[in-house]
């Protein structure tokens, strides 16, 4: 079982876009902590949050099984609108980064990485599948974070409700997070065959 040197880069792509992923994710979801309503940057915080749990959805959305045609088609847009909020997450942190944080320079960025990630996503082979899941993964795990630091924040001022759904919420998407590496994982698989 020899790997050919397209199939190396295509893992090298993965792997380098993961770590880029990672990081922006994670420099995004610790730099919000503790912010409040009150913020200045609120907005962009929520707008995160409900960016790391749609990706996170999307993605699963992608992997559904059927043969009914109505199916089929949901789970292309969604492989499609998954590539594109992908990209676009990137877009928007990386813009933002390596211009000081300049937000109209980062949402530009996102427009751009993101129509990108939709014209990607409509191509759907395993290198762009790989990517797209790996980011969405970690999206995943980044709400999983979020929900779980939530839980632990209701519990402890003792509103039980609110702890026990953040609770559920944070299983679900650690269940979300690993569906999706178990993609990236086969999708890795099948690059060396």
């Amino acid at each position: 079982m020899r790997l050919s040197i397209s199939n190396i880069l295509k893992i090298i792509v993965v792997v380098v876009v993961s770590i880029l992923a990672f990081d922006a994710i994670t420099t995004m979801l610790f730099g919000s902590l503790g912010k409040t309503t009150e913020s200045s940057d609120w907005n962009y915080i929520l707008t995160l949050y409900v960016f790391l749990a749609s990706l996170g959805a999307i993605a699963i959305i992608a992997k559904i099984k059927s043969k009914l045609k109505i199916f089929k088609i949901f789970k292309s847009v969604a492989a499609i609108l998954s590539a594109t909020l992908s990209f676009a997450l990137l877009g928007f942190y990386y813009g933002g980064i390596t211009t000081d944080k300049n937000p109209q320079v980062a949402i530009i960025t996102a427009i751009v990485l993101g129509t990108l990630g939709t014209v990607l996503g409509f191509q759907q082979n395993q290198i762009i599948i790989a990517v797209t899941a790996s980011i969405a993964s970690i999206a995943a795990y980044g709400f999983t974070f979020y929900a779980g630091i939530n839980a632990i924040a209701q519990f402890s001022v003792s509103k039980l409700f609110g702890g026990i759904l953040w609770g559920i919420i944070c299983l679900i998407y650690l269940g979300i997070t690993i569906t999706n590496l178990t993609t990236v994982s086969s999708k890795l698989k099948s690059l060396r065959d």
